[in-house]
């Protein structure tokens, strides 16, 4: 897959398929004597924008996302922590098998939740998930834990989210993408 096909398709999380294409192709008209840094920094830019021109046009909606996403997320985790926890007695394997292992797949299928029920504010609502669950994790759970965990696991956890996001949106975009493109 070429630099153009995955930029444009990076663009799709954020706008139409149709302004992601001009606005490729305005950047392949620049990248001559700019390079491919630009390029891919422009990309991130836009990208970043838009997603912050999500949050400053409606607030309350990606908030509201958000929590929902959140909440998604949350009540599984915390039911299988409740029925590992009894026959577990401490071996945190049995916790990792029952909760961590299967929570994987949730997220994707929470980031696709996501994708879909708003797919215009789908990497703002992401945003939101991940910035609400990281405040939830480092203010809530971390503080009551007998030792500090791993939170490298959370970033897996994020990337499994946004994952499920530009999935569903891609899927939502491919019929129109394509025509586009061929």
């Amino acid at each position: 897959m070429d630099r153009n096909r995955v930029a444009e398709f990076v663009l799709l999380l954020v706008m139409p398929v149709e302004r992601a294409a001009a606005v490729i192709g305005d950047f392949l008209e620049e990248l001559e004597g700019r390079g491919g840094f630009w390029f891919w920094s422009s990309v991130l830019r836009i990208v970043t924008a838009r997603v912050a021109s999500d949050f400053v046009r409606r607030p309350f909606s990606v908030l509201a996302i958000g929590i929902a996403g959140c909440v998604r997320i949350i009540v599984p985790a915390l039911v299988l922590v409740f029925i590992a926890s009894s026959f577990a007695h401490g071996r945190a394997w049995v916790l990792n098998c029952v909760v961590v292992i299967p929570m994987l797949g949730w997220y994707i299928r929470c980031g696709m939740w996501l994708g879909r029920y708003r797919p215009k504010l789908a990497a703002a609502s992401c945003v939101a998930v991940i910035l609400l669950g990281w405040v939830w994790i480092l203010m809530v759970v971390v503080p009551k834990l007998p030792h500090p965990p791993d939170l490298a696991l959370g970033g897996v956890h994020d990337l499994l989210l946004i994952s499920g996001a530009l999935w569903a949106r891609y899927r939502d975009v491919r019929q129109t993408w394509r025509a586009a493109r061929g």
